[in-house]
């Protein structure tokens, strides 16, 4: 695949991405041009906020039904990571947007090098264009879908007095099947079934899709180190490879600085809502089609959170660890040259790229089989 048609299956993922974050108000944009895209992630917020008032209140009034309390409690607990991820964007927008610069700032750098470089570097991000982030919003809105689904099926059998909105709500006020309030209601939460799917989606997206940048900056240096030529420009490009090898380290702390408690708090989240499905399940006399297509598409996209940060991290430490490889192989020992070893040095020595969640979880393949196991 040519280096074009690389490029254009990236801007489609980047363009789709930077659509739907603008949209919630969560895209880190350089200079907003409205103060109305300033306080829309703060509407997304409050939005949030009510419904998952509204579910732990059914939560409460059905205390005395353990099964009913945990319906409640599994989707609560989503709504508890999605929020935590809009808090989290609002909070770091700035840290986020220096990640975006950088990452397209190396990237514009290294275009206009030879094609042989340019496609080995766009591999990653463009399997993940095609394949990763089309999976993730794929199982984000079928999550979506379904929840939808459950409350269409008894109005389609009796229009006239249906009872369900789309979460397990009670609000602090009593509303009538049918009536206008209700299908406010209804169209409310409604709503909000998009914007929590489309939330989900694109942050764990965006994490992948920086990654990728990270992983195809360090095969970029790496086939540099492992082509670089012993001529006059030599100091030169070595300089070159030093700065982007710092700013990519610079990067992945970035991106924990931001992911940090979002990875912290989906690995407990996510191990508490699978405990809560399985109970469900083994409290069932009778499961129908309709709950099996819920489980397992609930489960499935709870694990495919998890799989995309363990992914995402554990390529990046495997791509990086190949680059150190490539500068101790890259015949070193045979230049007779004083400021050609500093820098090398100066790279060897800088620690093994790693991600870890607020110091305490690794972000690598240790990470799923951990919420596996669990």
């Amino acid at each position: 695949m040519g280096k074009e048609e690389q490029l254009k299956n990236i801007a489609k993922c980047r363009k789709r991405l930077k659509l739907v974050t603008m949209a919630l108000g969560i895209w880190p944009q350089k200079n907003p041009n409205t103060n109305f895209y300033c306080i829309q992630s703060y509407i997304v917020v409050v939005y949030l906020v009510i419904v998952y008032s509204a579910v732990l209140n059914f939560m409460y009034q059905n205390r005395h039904s353990f099964t009913i309390v945990l319906k409640g409690a599994s989707l609560s607990l989503s709504f508890s990571i999605v929020t935590l991820k809009v808090v989290v964007f609002i909070y770091r927008r700035k840290k986020l947007r220096e990640v975006e610069d950088t990452m397209e700032e190396i990237l514009k750098s290294q275009l206009g090098k030879s094609d042989e470089l340019v496609t080995t570097m766009l591999g990653p991000l463009d399997y993940f264009a095609q394949h990763i982030s089309f999976g993730i919003f794929f199982f984000g809105y079928a999550i979506g879908t379904v929840l939808y689904s459950f409350p269409i099926t008894p109005i389609t059998h009796t229009p006239c007095t249906p009872k369900y909105t789309t979460n397990p709500t009670i609000y602090p006020y009593e509303i009538v099947g049918g009536s206008p309030l209700w299908w406010a209601h209804f169209a409310f939460e409604s709503i909000l079934s998009f914007v929590f799917c489309s939330i989900g989606t694109c942050t764990d997206n965006l994490f992948g899709y920086y990654c990728s940048h990270i992983m195809s900056q360090f095969r970029a240096l790496n086939y540099e180190m492992e082509n670089i030529k012993l001529d006059d420009q030599l100091k030169n490009n070595i300089k070159d490879i030093v700065i982007k090898h710092h700013k990519l380290i610079n990067c992945c702390e970035l991106l924990m600085e931001i992911y940090g408690e979002i990875v912290i708090v989906l690995l407990i989240t996510t191990a508490l809502i699978l405990c809560c499905l399985v109970f469900q399940i083994s409290q069932m006399t009778q499961i129908t089609i309709g709950q099996v297509i819920w489980f397992t598409v609930y489960i499935c996209y709870k694990l495919s959170q998890a799989l995309i940060y363990a992914w995402a991290g554990e390529k990046v430490i495997e791509e990086s660890e190949k680059f150190r490889m490539a500068i101790y192989t890259c015949s070193w020992e045979t230049q007779y040259r004083r400021d050609l070893g500093k820098y090398l040095i100066i790279m060897m020595s800088q620690r093994p790229v790693s991600f870890t969640a607020c110091g305490i979880v690794s972000v690598d393949a240790k990470l799923f089989t951990s919420v596996s196991e669990l």
